[in-house]
């Protein structure tokens, strides 16, 4: 059972989730120390990307502590390199901007200088994309001792914040690019609206701390490398230059921002890793829940049941001529045979004065709704539920095969009429009277005129 228990509900491993958590730390204690400490001042964009880096902190370690240590259910989908070629050309043209300013002074450092003004930053991108130098120096800034200490490598250490600082900005930009889909039970913060802000910060930051990380390593094993040299080799010079291990904390950061950025760019671009705090921000597949399993059971296999289709015919055809010898009993009792009808003369055209007047309908018979007389009913015994088929004929006409072979839609037939315009009315196809069309409740109805002589008497005499 505990096995089943543990199986079901996985406790995410937080290490590498809380290993970036607290890297970051690092670069924040020392900016906020060169910013109170370091005699020099703070670069205004520099402060800006330090005040974010604390907001993506504390969203961090919110969503560390509340949403990550439960059982995760989003679905992550990090950007395609489509999505992600922006960003990276972004990284790059900023590396190079900076790169291209640094000689006189035009660039992105850790103390002021001229780059504060945005207007700067036009310039400096007009110079770059006229290819026209940059003409200016850059002044040295007075630190304190502490700055430049051995434990700082020299100030070379400073460096490592420029790379914090391109990692952060390609984080975050690559966070805001990835699309997730949460449980609404498990909606980080209790709310979606302002995820992709919120995913942003936590990109932002943990692009800070791994960034700050990278540039350590490398800054640390190229101050190794030389070692307490004086004149090192010419190429681990230049290595030193180009990454950003150098002794002047403002030029050592801005050589971590070209290199971070162009270093990231390509591991967007030619490795594929736009998102490249996904695996330390989210979930690993192996630490989402396990999908619910069901076992459907099996349809039980009933056997069809065997007809004997002998006893169904016999039993069918025993009942069709039971009805047919009450049906013809009953024909036979209201005189419906196959006898000539008696001749039927229609009435004058032409009203005379002694006509007497046309008897009015008393009694309507409904096909939606059959009514007999209860003596009538009773007379006929059990054959009183039987229907019979009344049917009004409008005319009847023959015409030749040839004639009936070249009818098509639209054509005209015309129809014998007698001059009182009244139909014939039939039971069951035999003519019994005549009647005229007529309207009841929105329903056709036909009214009779006439019957037969002797129709109805028949019947009720055979009846009785």
């Amino acid at each position: 059972m505990a096995e089943e228990r543990t199986r079901r509900r996985p406790r995410p491993g937080l290490g590498g989730q809380l290993f970036g958590l607290i890297l970051g730390v690092v670069p924040l204690l020392l900016v906020m120390a060169m910013l109170t400490r370091g005699g020099a001042g703070l670069h205004h964009v520099v402060l800006g990307l330090w005040f974010v880096a604390i907001a993506g902190f504390l969203t961090s370690l919110a969503y560390h502590l509340t949403y990550r240590r439960s059982v995760p259910k989003s679905v992550i989908s990090s950007p395609s390199i489509w999505k992600t070629l922006p960003v990276a050309t972004g990284l790059f043209l900023f590396g190079l901007l900076n790169l291209w300013g640094t000689p006189g002074g035009w660039a992105l450092q850790l103390t002021p200088n001229t780059m504060e003004q945005p207007q700067r930053w036009l310039q400096l991108a007009a110079k770059l994309a006229l290819h026209e130098p940059v003409v200016g120096t850059s002044s040295v800034a007075a630190f304190q001792p502490w700055v430049l200490a051995p434990n700082f490598f020299g100030g070379a250490l400073w460096g490592a914040l420029g790379y914090a600082t391109a990692f952060a900005i390609g984080g975050g930009l690559a966070s805001a690019l990835r699309k997730e889909a949460f449980d609404p039970r498990q909606e980080p913060f209790g709310t979606a609206s302002f995820w992709p802000l919120l995913r942003t910060l936590i990109g932002y930051y943990y692009g800070w701390g791994l960034g700050f990380g990278f540039g350590f390593a490398i800054i640390w094993a190229l101050v190794a490398t030389a070692g307490g040299s004086a004149s090192p080799p010419a190429t681990i010079l230049a290595l030193r230059y180009a990454l950003g291990a150098l002794p002047d904390p403002n030029h050592a950061f801005t050589m971590g921002l070209v290199s971070g950025s162009w270093l990231l760019a390509g591991a967007m671009v030619f490795l594929g890793r736009g998102d490249v705090t996904v695996a330390f921000t989210d979930p690993k597949p192996a630490e989402k829940e396990p999908p619910m399993k069901v076992t459907i059971p099996p349809l039980p296999k009933n056997e069809m049941p065997e007809l004997d289709f002998g006893a169904l015919v016999a039993e069918t055809e025993q009942l069709a001529s039971t009805f047919g010898r009450d049906l013809q009993t009953l024909v036979q009792k209201m005189g419906l045979t196959d006898a000539p009808p008696p001749a039927f003369t229609p009435p004058p055209t032409a009203a005379t004065e002694d006509e007497e007047p046309e008897v009015e309908a008393v009694n309507l018979l409904s096909a939606r709704k059959p009514d007999f007389d209860l003596s009538f009913d009773q007379a006929l015994g059990q054959l009183s539920s039987v229907y019979v088929q009344i049917s009004a004929r409008l005319g009847q006409l023959e015409i030749s095969l040839a004639d009936w072979l070249t009818l098509e839609e639209g054509s005209l037939l015309e129809m014998p009429r007698n001059p009182d315009g009244s139909v014939a009315l039939c039971i069951n196809g035999r003519p019994v009277g005549r009647s005229k069309p007529a309207a009841f409740e929105n329903h056709v109805a036909v009214k009779v005129v006439k019957l037969e002589s002797g129709t109805v008497e028949a019947l009720k005499g055979g009846a009785s």
